[in-house]
């Protein structure tokens, strides 16, 4: 029975500890200061539209079709373009001239893409890619079709880059997943 109030006396010394021990807790606790810092990271953006001025005319051999075609920059920061121009038909392909002005424009036949030399502003306009469309005057009179004329662009923000070849080396780095985190 001794040895029972002993036991009991050892309880109540620690259940009293323990009660008054909380409070001292919450006081450390209070004393202890922190800070927090948010360091928010933007992702860049690049929006692009295809401008064209298009006259639709009937396909005649030996005739102009106009076709200006240029990259305006939509986007919030500057950006580099490339193009591709594809025929929905490679017979009328064959039997086309296309009046390209690469005077900003230089053609890279590894990737068949148009790549644009300088950054465009937001807001600004690229040079015409091209200018019109020539039926040449030998096309056989039943390879004459109707034919879409496809413009397709991609634009890669240009910060951070020196020039456009730098940009679009890193874009393909990272569509391969080759990128390297340092």
């Amino acid at each position: 029975m001794k040895d029972l109030k002993r036991q009991n006396r050892w309880v109540m010394v620690l259940a009293m500890g323990m009660i008054l021990g909380l409070p001292l807790a919450g006081i450390a606790a209070y004393f202890v200061t922190g800070h927090v810092r948010v360091n928010p990271v933007t992702v860049g953006g690049s929006h692009i539209r295809i401008d064209e001025e298009f006259i639709p005319e009937p396909i005649v051999p030996g005739k102009r079709i106009t076709k200006k075609v240029s990259i305006h920059n939509e986007g919030p920061n500057a950006c580099y373009v490339r193009a591709r121009v594809l025929f929905s038909d490679s017979d009328m392909g064959q039997y086309s001239d296309i009046d390209w002005d690469l005077s900003d424009w230089i053609y890279d036949g590894s990737e068949e893409y148009y790549y644009y030399q300088k950054p465009i502003a937001p807001g600004e306009d690229t040079s015409c890619l091209m200018t019109g469309i020539y039926i040449r005057p030998d096309t056989p009179e039943d390879e004459i079709k109707n034919v879409d004329v496809i413009v397709y662009a991609e634009s890669y923000q240009a910060d951070g880059f020196q020039d456009y070849e730098e940009a679009w080396k890193d874009y393909s780095k990272n569509l391969k997943g080759d990128m390297l985190y340092e």
